[in-house]
């Protein structure tokens, strides 16, 4: 997949992750449906944080997971399940909204353009205590809402249950990814 301006979405710059006293506040389990696999986390917001890192507290890009599993544990904490999330430049800054701990390192980015990251709708995932959601960035910069943690990325690829309709799929994709996907929206309706 081509990312215009040669942006980059990384494993490595930023990750969403659960971090909490114990590992086993967090259940997370294989599944399979229809010949697809699927890794389902459930968490419970009293117990366990969502949180967005960047960088270290000396100010350079964790670049592993496993700097980040150091960091926490270095503190008390356990790093449950971590994923990319966001769009950022070659230097992993970061292209659209970014907030960490209440902290806005960059706005949210509306901007038209060529790429995966402006086609629209894009969206904000955000973390505000226990609330979090996925929000397209328009709605989401009217909403008012003051996340803890925000990270912004596009194009979403459900909006409203329903699958982006401007998003090119390769020839042969699109019937695997369409059927894996209206399974995903039937199972989180159900949640």
């Amino acid at each position: 997949m081509r990312i215009a301006h040669r942006q980059l979405t990384t494993a490595l710059a930023l990750s969403l992750i659960c971090a909490a006293p114990r590992a086993a506040d967090a259940a997370c389990a294989e599944m399979s449906q229809a010949g697809a696999s699927y890794t389902v986390c459930d968490y419970d917001a009293r117990k366990t944080s969502i949180r967005l890192f960047l960088r270290d507290a000396r100010g350079e890009t964790y670049g592993a997971f496993s700097r980040l599993a150091d960091d926490l544990s270095s503190k008390g904490q356990s790093l449950i399940f971590a994923m990319n999330a966001g769009m950022y430049g070659e230097d992993f800054s970061p292209v659209g909204l970014y907030v960490e701990a209440g902290k806005m390192s960059h706005a949210a980015n509306t901007a038209n353009g060529a790429g995966n990251f402006h086609l629209k709708p894009n969206g904000v995932f955000w973390i505000d205590g226990a609330r979090a959601g996925v929000t397209e960035t328009g709605r989401f910069l009217r909403s008012g809402v003051r996340a803890a943690y925000a990270t912004q990325s596009g194009p979403m690829l459900l909006v409203g249950g329903r699958i982006n309709p401007h998003i090119q799929w390769n020839v042969g994709e699109v019937p695997q990814w369409r059927r894996g996907l209206r399974r995903a929206c039937r199972a989180l309706r159900h949640l």
